[in-house]
């Protein structure tokens, strides 16, 4: 969206919630005033801006980083404005730090499971197609029992 569309819009929006006779009160040299105010803030978008919805619960979430421009004192009134340390932001907080040593805990847990069942040393013994008479099975160092070449030897990590 272009910065002048976002003004437009945010004008729009701006009346939208006046009431009517106060917007009829306004002249034309008034209402032009108002529009240039806005116009004047600088709209520039993040280099970061994530923005989602979770339909569901209907929660959003807004995400966004650059560089900061503020001055010390505009930082210093939003830091009255919008206090950090509030219960439910120290609960989200939390929440995420947890979410994140869990999932770092559970990480490490399925990294040290060993999924095999079999052992290195369990015998696994195989029937070996391709040796078809007794002769070249055994000069393999393999077995033949009921006209079958068996590896006993067969390692299943193979």
């Amino acid at each position: 969206m272009q910065p002048s569309s976002q003004r437009n819009i945010a004008f729009e929006r701006l009346m939208n919630r006046l009431p009517p006779e106060i917007i009829t009160s306004f002249s034309d040299a008034q209402l032009t005033a108002i529009r240039d105010g806005m116009a004047s803030r600088p709209w520039r978008s993040h280099p970061v801006d994530i923005r989602f919805t979770i339909p569901f619960i209907r929660l959003y979430f807004v995400f966004l980083m650059g560089p900061e421009r503020r001055s010390s004192e505009r930082l210093a009134q939003e830091r009255q404005l919008n206090a950090i340390w509030t219960p439910a932001n120290i609960a989200v907080i939390l929440t995420v730090i947890g979410v994140s040593v869990g999932a770092m805990v559970g990480a490490l847990q399925l990294r040290s499971l060993n999924f095999s069942s079999a052992n290195e040393d369990d015998i696994h013994p195989v029937v070996v197609p391709f040796k078809g008479n007794r002769e070249e099975c055994e000069g393999s160092g393999r077995d033949w029992q009921d006209g079958k070449c068996i590896d006993y030897e067969h390692n299943p990590r193979f």
